[in-house]
């Protein structure tokens, strides 16, 4: 399980539905749960997550580095956990005369388990292990790809 913070990109934009991201960003509070939704056709980004509150109001998406660097497209893919909630909000003086305001969301992440079976079936151990050696997890755990041993022993 991983944690961490990112800030939410694309809160300037206009929602599809015409509803206005900043105004949407304003009304949010710290530790307000957020729904993190997986996009793989969306047309500019194959590993794009949106970021939305719980009501389905979007405010943005996850930054691709983020995304990727963790692995989380990936990850929620696969049935993957993923948990958010709002940190804080940050409203930045923007424009020539430092007039306008622009909000933005920071928001904390939690990279949760795999679910490996639906509910109720019996968890096999050995096909959990081999899901990992053959996932590239095991580059970051310490695993060797091809004999399945842990290399920090």
């Amino acid at each position: 399980m991983s944690i961490f913070t990112t800030k939410v990109v694309g809160s300037t934009y206009k929602n599809p539905d015409g509803l206005n991201r900043q105004q949407i960003i304003k009304m949010c509070k710290a530790g307000e749960r957020i729904k993190l939704i997986r996009e793989p056709n969306n047309p500019r980004d194959v590993c794009a997550i949106g970021v939305f509150r719980e009501s389905g109001e979007q405010i943005g998406y996850l930054a691709k580095h983020v995304a990727t660097d963790n692995e989380l497209p990936y990850h929620m893919d696969r049935g993957g956990q993923v948990y958010a909630k709002v940190s804080k909000i940050i409203a930045e003086r923007s424009g020539l005369q430092r007039a306008k305001k622009t909000y933005y969301c920071i928001i904390e992440l939690v990279k949760g388990p795999v679910l490996l079976f639906p509910t109720g079936e019996k968890n096999d151990p050995e096909f959990g292990r081999n899901l990992y050696m053959y996932s590239g997890i095991e580059r970051r755990s310490g695993m060797d790809r091809r004999s399945g041993m842990d290399r920090r022993q």
